[in-house]
């Protein structure tokens, strides 16, 4: 997802300023504004269309914030578990982020504020992978 696109689809769902996005996304106002401030066909960081994802199953809208459940050990390693995802590389694949910051996150007992948005955006598409229409014919 572009930075463009990201900011489309945040004025789609009437989120505007940066203080009610970052309010969503868990990041600082300040790294919504490098974010406009750079604009154009950047990518952003590939959680975030996960976490766009995730905003919309958990019945986010119109500036509406989600209720995100406290991420903990125990949280994040049965979400783990629910997606077969073993190891810190394979969670870390399923946010394109490199395997030590996993194992950061488990090491201190602290999680990325994003992180709850981003597992159920990834939820959500995994869910649909498996809906019988999206099945293959056998």
């Amino acid at each position: 997802m572009t930075r463009d696109e990201f900011f489309t689809w945040c004025e789609a769902r009437g989120l505007r300023d940066n203080t009610p996005i970052a309010a969503v996304f868990s990041v600082s106002s300040q790294t919504i504004r490098n974010w406009r401030r750079k604009g154009g066909a950047e990518e952003l960081p590939a959680w975030v269309p996960l976490a766009c994802d995730g905003f919309i199953a958990l019945g986010g809208g119109d500036a509406r914030l989600p209720v995100l459940p406290p991420v903990t050990v125990g949280w994040l390693s049965s979400w783990q578990g629910r997606h077969s995802l073993r190891t810190y590389e394979d969670t870390a694949r399923v946010f394109s982020i490199k395997r030590q910051a996993v194992h950061n996150w488990y090491k201190r007992g602290r999680f990325p504020k994003w992180l709850a948005l981003a597992c159920a955006g990834h939820d959500s598409r995994t869910r649909s992978n498996e809906s019988p229409g999206n099945q293959a014919a056998a």
